[in-house]
């Protein structure tokens, strides 16, 4: 008789069936979710058409007359917007009507009627939300008149809408209110494609504000007349029956303006007068005493050979290397060679002659021009001195050394400042212009300060306890729309009469390194332009003397006598080449 064997499930069986199983319901609970949200995105959208019928319906029960939004163009009695509750999801109804100008019998001035209000389009749209997502149900319907098109008493209004060159500009918001009527109009509308808004039909008056955005964009409106604004420019718009009201507004994509504030580049040193050897970094055979640098001396016997190394030189603010300069004396007998070095991975080494010519053997000048050393390369120096002399009995002595190096700019932090617009909406009681835009604002602790969404414009920049001693290319003032801008303004102490000369050529390119002098009976002033062909002179008195001679090699020199300088003075010179 045989025995049957049988084998129970592993381990790993058993896994994998699970495995199985959670596969199967995994995707059978997809397609169970899907299912869900198919119904329940049909269930949404079929209360949002019924609503949109509903309303449509509605429409079209009232009369022709009264077709119509409350407020709006043309006035009716239909609530331009309300929202309902169905079925536990809120729903948003909007209303939109206007009149159309149908071409069969002409557009506009061509209308053989002269009636351009031939019928009304009404639009419902009726929105929702669904999972985070706007979605939205329309109808489009036309109304037409019984009986002969009229205009009913109105008037025509038309909203252009520009950019900066003139463009239309579609899709834009135009918003148009009027408290005078009755009843009151506020309508919003938005600009097609010719980048224009046209409602006939609209009720004669005076007194309608217009109000034109869109996102990212500036925006443009008219402006009330009142004790302030005596003169609005552009004032409220008037609709006279039978006739088009036209009006343009310009809008364009905003931009970004940062104002860096600086303390202008200055020529600075550091220097040894050797009062102690706490900046001698390294000493071999030399020794500082009684303010001087020397070779050691033991017992009335000085050491024949020994150098000296400064500590290290890194400005913050480096702008361009100098002159290093040295007082020494040399006895008979005695030298001295100076070397520059540089940081090279934290070890000081002597620049090469390819960067500093002479510098590996070393110079024996006591000036030696830096002007060529790339602070790019090279940020951190160091001066080395050897000493030698060929009578133990005598030594030589630095008295003191320097090194001279340009540094800057500086950023100026917390400086409050005015950026005004010259675009005007007005005039004052005085005929001053009122600005469409002033910007009062401070750079931070880091000296700068970006405004973002600033309008396309030209602006003037005044500063708050400083002067504007030098402003790199006052074009930088004309801000373009969609543009990223950076105005960097280098800066004084305030004066109370100051004056900044910009010297031009014939062509407004900036003149640089020309020499501008300033003078008067008991004043003398001589400086030089900087890239921004600027100068600036302060602690200036106020008088109308003040005589300018501005000057370059290959430029006819220019003397504007009798000048008036009061307040913070600006001058422009053009130069004429020669």
């Amino acid at each position: 008789m045989k025995k049957l064997y049988t084998r129970g499930l592993s381990l790993v069986d058993v896994i994998v069936g699970i495995a199985l199983l959670l596969i199967i319901f995994m995707a059978l609970f997809g397609m169970f979710r899907a299912s869900i949200a198919l119904t329940a995105a049909a269930k949404a959208r079929s209360g949002a058409t019924s609503l949109a019928t509903e309303q449509m319906e509605y429409v079209r029960s009232i009369t022709y007359a009264n077709t119509g939004t409350v407020g709006g163009i043309p006035a009716g009695l239909i609530d331009p917007e309300f929202t309902t509750i169905l079925n536990g999801k809120e729903y948003t109804t909007r209303t939109f009507v206007q009149y159309i100008d149908d071409p069969a019998d002409g557009l506009d001035g061509a209308d053989v009627t002269g009636i351009i209000t031939d019928y009304k389009k009404i639009k419902v749209d009726v929105t929702y939300d669904l999972n985070g997502t706007q979605k939205s149900v329309s109808l489009v319907s036309n109304r037409t008149p019984k009986g002969i098109e009229t205009s009913e008493g109105g008037g025509n209004l038309r909203i252009n809408v520009i950019d900066a060159l003139g463009a239309s500009v579609s899709s834009a918001q135009v918003r148009i209110q009027n408290p005078d009527t009755v009843p009151t109009v506020d309508v919003t509308t938005f600009t097609g494609s010719g980048g224009y808004v046209f409602l006939p039909g609209a009720a004669t008056s005076t007194g309608y504000r217009i109000t034109v955005s869109k996102s990212g964009y500036s925006s443009a409106q008219t402006y009330d007349q009142d004790a302030v604004n005596v003169s609005p420019n552009p004032g409220h718009l008037t609709v006279v029956e039978a006739a088009t009201t036209a009006s343009t507004f310009p809008v364009d994509i905003l931009s970004t303006l940062r104002v860096q504030t600086w303390e202008q580049i200055a020529s600075v040193f550091v220097e040894d007068v050797f009062f102690s050897s706490s900046n001698i970094a390294v000493a071999s055979s030399t020794e500082v005493t009684g303010g001087d640098l020397v070779l050691t001396n033991t017992l009335g016997v000085y050491d024949t050979d020994g150098l000296a190394q400064s500590t290290s030189t890194s400005p913050t603010y480096l702008s361009a290397w100098s002159l290093f300069q040295a007082t020494s004396t040399k006895p008979a007998g005695t030298t001295i060679t100076y070397q520059i070095l540089y940081d090279n991975v934290g070890t000081p080494t002597v620049l090469p002659d390819a960067v500093l010519s002479g510098n590996e053997a070393g110079f024996t000048a006591s000036t030696i021009d830096l002007s060529g050393i790339a602070t790019s390369t090279y940020d951190t120096l160091y001066i080395r001195a050897n000493m030698q002399t060929n009578d133990t009995a005598v030594t030589p002595e630095i008295g003191e050394w320097r090194l001279a190096y340009d540094s800057g700019p500086v950023p100026i932090p917390n400086v409050s400042f005015t950026l005004e617009g010259s675009k005007s909406i007005g005039e004052n009681s005085s005929g001053g212009e009122i600005k469409k835009h002033t910007i009062n604002a401070a750079t931070g602790p880091a000296g700068w300060n970006e405004i973002l969404n600033i309008e396309w414009d030209g602006y003037t920049l005044a500063t708050t306890g400083y002067d504007i001693a030098e402003l790199c290319s006052p074009d930088d003032l004309a801000i373009n729309p969609n543009t990223t801008n950076t105005i960097n303004a280098y800066l004084e102490s305030d004066s109370t009469h100051s004056l900044r000369v910009t010297v031009r050529d014939e062509l407004q390119g900036f003149v640089e390194d020309a020499d501008v002098s300033l003078t008067r009976t008991g004043y003398l002033g001589d400086k030089t332009t900087s890239a921004c062909g600027q100068t600036y002179f302060g602690g200036l008195g106020n008088f109308n003397d003040y005589d300018v001679s501005v000057s370059k090699s290959g430029f006819i020199t220019e003397i504007l006598e009798d000048n008036v300088v009061s307040g913070d003075t600006e001058l422009t010179v053009i130069l004429t080449t020669s």
